[in-house]
C-alpha cells in the first residue's frame, strides 16, 4: 500500500501537467509573406496586406484583385516621383556645397585633383 500511493501521485502529477502543456499550445498558422488575416464581422479572411474589405450586411465585401494592383502601382509611382524630386534636390544642394569649396579653397582643388571640382552626381 505504501508504494501505490507514491506510484498514484507520480501518475496524477504526470497527467496533470500533461494536460496543462497541451492547453497551453496554440495552432500556429502560416501565413504566406505579403498577406495578413482580417477579421471581419468574426470571419477570418487571409487577404494581401493593404487590401480594402468592407462588410454590408452579411456579405463581406473584398477590394477585386485588379483594383488592388491599380491602386497599389498607382501609389508606387507617386513614391517614384516623391523620391525623383527628392534626387533632383539633393543633387542642386550637392553642387551648391562643390561650387563653395570650389570658391573657398581653389588652390586644394588644383592641388588635389584636377577633376574633383567638376564631379556629377546626377544621374
Amino acid at each position: 500500500m505504501k508504494k501505490i500511493i507514491p506510484v498514484l501521485l507520480a501518475v496524477i502529477f504526470f497527467f496533470s501537467t500533461a494536460l496543462v502543456t497541451a492547453q497551453g499550445e496554440e495552432k500556429k498558422e502560416e501565413i504566406p509573406p505579403g498577406m495578413e488575416i482580417v477579421v471581419i464581422g468574426g470571419s477570418r479572411v487571409l487577404v494581401p496586406k493593404d487590401v480594402r474589405s468592407s462588410k454590408r450586411g452579411d456579405l463581406i465585401v473584398i477590394e477585386p484583385a485588379h483594383e488592388y494592383v491599380a491602386r497599389k502601382v498607382a501609389e508606387m509611382e507617386e513614391r517614384l516621383v516623391k523620391i525623383e524630386t527628392k534626387e533632383e534636390e539633393l543633387g542642386r544642394k550637392i553642387e551648391q556645397i562643390n561650387q563653395i569649396l570650389r570658391d573657398y579653397f581653389p588652390t586644394c582643388f588644383s592641388a588635389i585633383s584636377p577633376t574633383i571640382g567638376s564631379l556629377n552626381f546626377s544621374p
